[in-house]
């Protein structure tokens, strides 16, 4: 069964402030904890990655989603008018870019925590200075995320959602009673569905489902309601 852990803040402002605080203190208690520098090199790799994609991948990654919809949208459905082409964004990653960590540098971090409460020279004064005190819990398997009122407006469809702790919600749609398709793993409440609809239609109904998502979909989902959806 997963564990979670309940130190690692669920928002994206928290985490953000979270990460160095934990660097930073790493590096104060290293040699109490009986760390060389050798031995933690590879978790402040972790955490800086981890940083950098939520701190700057994660916002421009959404921006880049909106300017690419807006583009196509133009490209379909603008007025026939003279000019020239409107070119598709490209997407370049923020920079300065830190070293790259392998896939799963939050799993990573956690277990390094876990074992790191188990060291001679760990206290609970440590415990609070690196932000790490907090119940670890057993992951309820059949949980599914909680949802906010969800509404059509400004041609999107707004989705809020609850991570209860979680890394983020796994979303798939099905439009007019078709397969469910991947849409997206989103991190920040509420998801924006701008994609436009599709060639030759004016309007389309729009069901989503949502499940946990936490390095891999926990594939227990919870369904919404059709949406209406005219663009």
């Amino acid at each position: 069964m997963a564990v979670y852990n309940s130190y690692f803040p669920s928002g994206q402002p928290e985490q953000i402030l979270w990460l160095p605080n934990f660097v930073t203190k790493l590096g104060v208690h290293a040699a109490t904890l009986g760390y060389q520098p050798a031995d933690i090199a590879s978790v402040i790799v972790d955490c800086n990655w981890a940083l950098y994609c939520i701190q700057k991948v994660g916002p421009a990654a959404k921006t880049y989603a909106q300017s690419m919809t807006a583009a196509i949208k133009t490209n379909l459905y603008s007025d026939l008018v003279a000019g020239s082409p409107v070119t598709l964004p490209g997407f370049a990653l923020p920079t300065p870019i830190p070293t790259q960590a392998m896939p799963g540098a939050l799993t990573r971090l956690f277990i390094f925590i876990k074992l790191l409460k188990l060291k001679a020279g760990y206290t609970t004064s440590i415990g609070e200075d690196l932000g790490v005190i907090g119940e670890e819990e057993e992951e309820n398997p059949d949980a599914v995320p909680r949802l906010g009122k969800i509404v059509v407006r400004g041609g999107e469809v707004i989705i809020p959602f609850f991570k209860d702790g979680h890394m983020g919600v796994y979303i798939e749609c099905s439009i007019d009673g078709g397969a469910w398709a991947f849409v997206t793993i989103d991190t920040t409440s509420p998801y924006n569905d701008a994609r436009p609809l599709a060639p030759g239609k004016l309007a389309e109904k729009r069901r989503y489902r949502l499940c946990f998502w936490d390095g891999e979909p926990t594939n227990v989902w919870v369904t919404t309601e059709e949406v209406a959806f005219a663009g």
